[in-house]
């Protein structure tokens, strides 16, 4: 039997920036929403976290949330997962 581990690490640039219920990745002035804990039904997704732009949604952002109906995307994102 094999095992496969992945981890996962920040690049040397990056920086993780907490903004509320929001987790972001920041490089240069680039941000990727890496995680929503909040409870909320309906989310907005800032366009900003901090000076970066937001432009990518991590693939496990939203993981194991339960209670979100609705998610509005800045025009700044292009890429998901």
């Amino acid at each position: 039997m094999m095992s496969i581990c992945f981890a996962f690490t920040l690049s040397a640039d990056a920086k993780e920036l907490v903004s509320g219920d929001f987790k972001f990745e920041v490089e240069g002035n680039k941000a990727t929403l890496t995680s929503y804990t909040g409870k909320d039904e309906k989310v907005a997704i800032p366009s900003k976290a901090g000076d970066a732009t937001v432009t990518a949604i991590g693939l496990e952002a939203f993981w194991k949330n339960t209670t979100m109906t609705s998610v509005t995307i800045p025009s700044g994102v292009t890429s998901i997962g």
